[in-house]
């Protein structure tokens, strides 16, 4: 498969519901977010509550490839004139059928345009250590690691850390 053949949108309210759809699917294949599998309990209103709270400051964009959305990643700008300068990225999820033909590459370029068009000179991240195909990804990507912190997240039988991970534009 081509980039050529995926295709990213910012989510608008017509669909949200499609969103909210995805974003269910997507938590419950992955075992590399915070939030476990059925924790959240957001409902249309809610997304459409924090679209409207957080409409300057918080994007998201979702992946299509034939009209099928298949991964998203939300991006937040910081309001506090000290941080202004960067841009945080807090999800990225890509189905599991569609790993490793681009989609992850081409929703994290759209963020560093964004964030190149509002003239920010960083992006932030943060993965599990364990996510070792994301570290490889955002690595290729030009992301460095700047830290770790450790045991800060606890699975069932073991625990993992997280990476702080940033791509500087400058």
């Amino acid at each position: 498969m081509e980039n050529s053949d995926i295709v990213i949108e910012r989510l608008n309210w017509k669909r949200a519901p499609i969103f909210l759809k995805l974003k269910r699917k997507l938590e419950n294949e992955t075992n590399n977010l915070v939030i476990s599998s059925g924790e959240r309990k957001e409902t249309l209103l809610h997304v459409w509550l924090r679209m409207l709270a957080h409409r300057g400051r918080a994007h998201i964009y979702i992946a299509n490839i034939n009209f099928e959305p298949v991964g998203y990643i939300s991006v937040i700008l910081p309001r506090f004139k000290k941080f202004r300068g960067n841009v945080y990225i807090p999800t990225v999820l890509v189905s599991s059928k569609c790993r490793g033909i681009g989609v992850g590459t081409c929703l994290l370029s759209q963020i560093e345009k964004l964030a190149k068009e509002k003239n920010k000179r960083r992006i932030e991240l943060e993965v599990f250590s364990s996510n070792t195909e994301a570290i490889k990804l955002y690595e290729k990507l030009g992301f460095v690691r700047e830290g770790l912190r450790r045991k800060a997240v606890q699975l069932e039988d073991s625990f993992d850390d997280i990476v702080f991970m940033t791509k500087f534009l400058d």
